[in-house]
C-alpha cells in the first residue's frame, strides 16, 4: 500500500485525478457569488429540514394505512418509539401530495427542492415517487 501524507483537499484531488473524475470547484474571490452560494445552501437546508419534519410527523401521526404499516414495520424491526424520535425517522407515502402543499405554504422554491434531491425523476414532488422511510442527515437540535 502506498501511503501519502495529504490533507483532505489534496486527497480528494489525487483520487479524482486517479479515477479520471473532473472536479468542479466553488469559491473564488467574488463576494457576491459567495453570498449567492450561501443563500442557495440555506434554501436547500430549509427544504431538507421541512421534508424531515413533515415526513417525521406523517409517520408518527397519520392515520393512513400506509403510515400504520410503516410504524408496524419499524416496530417489527425492533425500533422503539424513542429511537424513531431521536433519529427523526419519517415516512413518505407513495404519490402523496401533502408535502408539496406544505412547502408551498413555506415559500420553498421548486429549484431548492430539486437541488436538495426531493423531486422525483418524473417531475413530481417527493422522494422519487415511491413510499419510503426517510431519515434526516442533519445535526440533532
Amino acid at each position: 500500500m502506498d501511503l501519502k501524507s495529504l490533507d483532505f483537499a489534496e486527497a480528494v484531488s489525487y483520487l479524482a485525478e486517479r479515477s479520471g473524475v473532473e472536479l468542479e470547484y466553488e469559491g473564488g474571490g467574488d463576494a457576491e457569488a459567495a453570498k449567492k452560494r450561501a443563500g442557495r445552501r440555506r434554501a436547500i437546508y430549509k427544504a431538507l429540514a421541512a421534508a424531515a419534519i413533515y415526513y417525521h410527523k406523517y409517520l408518527l401521526k397519520s392515520s393512513s394505512p400506509e403510515a400504520q404499516g410503516a410504524r408496524d414495520y419499524l416496530k417489527g424491526r425492533g425500533l422503539e418509539h424513542s429511537t424513531i424520535e431521536e433519529f427523526r425517522l419519517g415516512y413518505a407515502a407513495r404519490g402523496g401530495s401533502g408535502f408539496s402543499q406544505a412547502v408551498k405554504k413555506l415559500g420553498i422554491e421548486r429549484s431548492s427542492l430539486d437541488a436538495a434531491g426531493l423531486l422525483s425523476s418524473r417531475g413530481g414532488r417527493g422522494l422519487g415517487g415511491g413510499s419510503r422511510s426517510p431519515s434526516p442527515t442533519g445535526e440533532a437540535e
